[in-house]
């Protein structure tokens, strides 16, 4: 295993966009003062932090040229940060499709298949009823196929089988956004060879990984990591493999 520069390095690798970082106090303090220029925002590093100021930066009185500028510096545009960006961008498509993705599931999957796509999570999905996600699956499936074979993993029988022989784009599409609960009463399953070599080829496998070490309801799937070979991923995904090999 290579050296792992440290822990916390290694936290914040993991999907970024599905925690909370404080901004430190003396930085919350420059935030209320002065008002937050675009060249400022431009001068600094893609962080987490800067995507706050961003999210600030939105509130002020701002062009629609200048928030989508703005927009372009973010480190990770999540829901919260899109919706903000509509509403100053003024353009009502783009405020249609945040609609959309700020919509409450049940309805959601009443919506335009155009808004459902945009709009409808994994994680959403593994809410919903047998009945709801078969009607979903047969609206989007014309025109939106790999959403809908996503979605038909979800309401599988034994979602594993048919989520190992997807093809990547969906299965990285559900594996990495279903949802640790969902995840673990679901895919505790070794994975073959066959299916490690393929799923390692893929970027996205890294955030897998880290998916599966931390979860404590994956033991057999953690098993399967043992045989991967460390050397061309991250530290932080090393480190991951580090900490399942000792378990």
């Amino acid at each position: 295993m290579k050296f792992i520069g440290g822990l916390l390095f290694s936290i914040l690798s993991l999907v970024a966009n599905e925690v909370n970082i404080a901004v430190p106090s003396n930085e919350m303090q420059l935030a209320k003062n002065p008002p937050i220029t675009l060249a400022w925002l431009k001068d600094k590093p893609r962080t987490i932090t800067k995507d706050f100021y961003i999210s600030q930066y939105f509130k002020q009185e701002i062009s629609s040229h200048e928030a989508l500028e703005a927009l372009g510096q973010a480190k990770n545009v999540n829901n919260k940060l899109f919706y903000a960006f509509a509403k100053k961008f003024n353009h009502d498509e783009t405020y249609a499709v945040a609609q959309c993705m700020q919509a409450k599931t049940n309805n959601l999957i009443n919506q335009h298949i155009d808004c459902i796509e945009v709009g409808l999570s994994m994680y959403d999905a593994t809410k919903l009823n047998y009945d709801q996600l078969d009607t979903l699956i047969q609206r989007l499936e014309p025109i939106y196929e790999t959403h809908a074979k996503q979605l038909k993993i979800i309401n599988a029988t034994i979602p594993f089988i048919k989520l190992t022989s997807s093809p990547n784009d969906v299965f990285f599409g559900v594996f990495n956004h279903c949802g640790s609960v969902y995840r673990g009463k679901h895919f505790n399953y070794p994975l073959s060879r066959r299916t490690l070599k393929r799923l390692s080829k893929d970027k996205r496998f890294q955030s897998s990984i880290a998916r599966i070490v931390l979860n404590q309801n994956l033991p057999l799937m953690q098993e399967s990591l043992l045989e991967i070979n460390d050397a061309k991923y991250s530290h932080a995904t090393s480190f991951y493999l580090a900490l399942n090999a000792i378990k």
